[in-house]
C-alpha cells in the first residue's frame, strides 16, 4: 500500500496519523528507470508539534527547495520498484525486532554545507538500527549494482539545502538558541521518489513497543 502526504504533518493512512516527510535532495536519475528510496525517522510523541513549529519558523525565514518537514535520514538508495515487496518484508522483520527508544536532542546546529538541524549527541540507538538494516544491502547491490548510502552521523534536519551564505546566517541565528528534549522513536518510514519526481510513502514500519505496553496498562 502506498500513502501520500501533505505539507508539515499531513501524513495520513487508514491506520496511521503522523508527521511530514522530506523530499530527497538527490533526485532519481530518470534515465535509469529506478526509483530513489529513503529510510526516514519522523519526530513523534509530544515534541513532534514543537519540532515542526521550529521547522516552519526556519523555512519561513530561510526558504529551501525540496523540503516538507523535519526528519532523520538513515539511508538512501536506488532500486527497481519490483524489489519493493521483498525490501518491505525484510525491513519489517528488522523493525519488529527493534524496541521503541528515545533520542536525546540537544540544541540547534548545522550539517555543512547547507542544512540546519537539531543535534543528536548520542546516535547510538540509530547506529544500532542502521547496523541491523545492513542486511538489505546485499539484495540491493545484487539487484542494481548501486550501494546503499548509510548516514553514519544522523541529525534531525530542520531545513532543506540552503545557499552557502544563507546557511551561515541561519547557523549563527539558531546556534545561540537552547533546546533539550527526549524524543520518542516508534516507527520508520520508507519513502520513494519515482521517475516523475513525485514522492510517496511506501510503508510505515512500527517498532516493538517493549515496555510501552506495560506502562500504558499500569
Amino acid at each position: 500500500m502506498t500513502y501520500g502526504w501533505g505539507q508539515y504533518g499531513a501524513l495520513r493512512s487508514p491506520m496511521e496519523d503522523g508527521m511530514a516527510v522530506i523530499s530527497p535532495e538527490r533526485m532519481d536519475d530518470k534515465c535509469t528507470g529506478k526509483a530513489h528510496y529513503e529510510l526516514l525517522i519522523l519526530p513523534g510523541g509530544t515534541p513532534a508539534s514543537e519540532i515542526t513549529g521550529f521547522s516552519e519558523m526556519l523555512t519561513n525565514r530561510y526558504p529551501s527547495k525540496n523540503y516538507e518537514g523535519p526528519h532523520i535520514l538513515l539511508a538512501d538508495f536506488r532500486a527497481w520498484e519490483s524489489m519493493e515487496s521483498t525490501l518491505i518484508r525484510w525491513i519489517q522483520r528488522i523493525c519488529s525486532d527493534t524496541t521503541c527508544f528515545n533520542l536525546s536532542l540537544n540544541n540547534f546546529g548545522g550539517i555543512p554545507p547547507s542544512t540546519i538541524c537539531i543535534r543528536i549527541p548520542d546516535s547510538g540507538p540509530l547506529r544500532k538500527l542502521i547496523g541491523k538494516l545492513h542486511v538489505i544491502e546485499g539484495y540491493i547491490d545484487n539487484g542494481n549494482g548501486q550501494p546503499v548510502n548509510w548516514n553514519l552521523r544522523p541529525q534531525l534536519c530542520l531545513s532543506g539545502p540552503l545557499p552557502e551564505q544563507v546557511y551561515r546566517e541561519a547557523v549563527l541565528d539558531w546556534a545561540c538558541m537552547e533546546y533539550n528534549v527526549d524524543l520518542p522513536i516508534s516507527r520508520m518510514i520508507l519513502k520513494k521518489t519515482g521517475r516523475s519526481g513525485q514522492g510517496q510513502i511506501v510503508n510505515i514500519f512500527g517498532f516493538h513497543p517493549g515496555n510501552l505496553e506495560k506502562d500504558r496498562a499500569s
